[in-house]
């Protein structure tokens, strides 16, 4: 974690592209097929085809608005959104629910919401932006260390959360030093372009900088500026520490306990994608888009599992409480 922090101090656009490209497409790989052994973490054998088909046309629609000024882009994000928002909270009934009535029911009540809520601005930012990434790579991550922390109540996992805390206070309160050298090079600013709305939403939602996506000089501001930078400080360590704490927890987790045929493909599939970032950035983000969505979309119930967890666990811990005034 102190690792991740320190590099996204040093080197945050660097830092970036390098997990995205090179830790990224391992952890799908492996991901994936640790959720399938886990049944999805869902009540139904199948339910978790209902979030592959509708990854599959999230994936759809984001390939046919990689040009936003395409006519009918602006009705086809907004029903990007609503299928995200479908995912999100249809996996929560998938979680919860067991009868397949009422999974149903509350599904036709998840989608015709979806529609009301699309005409406002903040959904799209929300379920298109944002839960796919920064929401998927840190707020969730913080939430599996605090139910880590709740559940098996150890020193170290107070420790992890302590410190997870103090790095994020410490990407948005230590001040980028200005005389330090903020060029970057053709490479890193032309492949970091794809990700650049990210960094702009952020920048308005934390009241950084209020920043009009369709205004002159965005370059100068997503790469030099002081809010830039403390941005990308916050979404290098999110995703480095994100990957490499899934690396890192084969005891708990135990990811790594596949067939040696299994880790030969996955071998395989990860030096491919590799090629293809190595090639061209753009077409190795275009190719393994779908997968980079589809662990994200598959993990929701396993989120669900773990917001449910916290609240039983503060329920409890608050009983306790409770008993020892008694």
């Amino acid at each position: 974690m102190l690792f991740s922090c320190l590099l996204a101090f040093l080197f945050p656009f660097q830092l970036f592209l390098f997990s995205f490209a090179v830790l990224g497409p391992l952890h799908y790989f492996t991901e994936i097929p640790w959720l399938q052994g886990k049944k999805y973490y869902t009540t139904g054998k199948y339910d978790y085809l209902m979030l592959v088909v509708l990854c599959c046309c999230i994936a759809v629609l984001h390939y046919l608005t990689l040009d936003q000024n395409a006519p009918g882009s602006g009705d086809m994000i907004r029903l990007l959104s609503s299928l995200a928002f479908v995912a999100f909270f249809g996996a929560l009934v998938m979680t919860t629910m067991k009868k397949t009535s009422y999974k149903i029911a509350a599904l036709i009540l998840i989608g015709a919401s979806s529609f009301i809520f699309s005409q406002l601005d903040f959904f799209g930012m929300i379920f298109a932006n944002f839960i796919p990434t920064i929401v998927h790579v840190y707020i969730f991550t913080g939430c599996f260390i605090l139910y880590g922390t709740l559940r098996h109540k150890s020193m170290t996992g107070i420790l992890s959360l302590i410190i997870f805390v103090l790095c994020t206070v410490a990407i948005f309160v230590i001040v980028p030093d200005a005389q330090s050298d903020r060029s970057l090079n053709h490479y890193v600013r032309s492949s970091y372009l794809f990700f650049a709305g990210l960094n702009l939403d952020l920048m308005n939602v934390f009241g950084l900088q209020h920043i009009d996506k369709d205004s002159k000089g965005i370059s100068d501001i997503l790469f030099r500026s002081n809010a830039g930078i403390i941005i990308m400080r916050l979404i290098a360590f999110s995703y480095t520490y994100h990957f490499l704490n899934w690396f890192s927890k084969t005891s708990i987790i135990k990811w790594h306990l596949i067939s040696k045929k299994s880790l030969s493909i996955i071998v395989l599939l990860w030096l491919a994608s590799l090629g293809l970032y190595y090639y061209d950035y753009f077409i190795g983000l275009q190719v393994l888009y779908f997968l980079s969505l589809l662990h994200v979309v598959l993990e929701f119930p396993l989120n669900h599992r773990t917001f449910i967890g916290i609240g039983q666990e503060v329920k409890t811990l608050f009983m306790k409480k409770e008993v020892a005034r008694a």
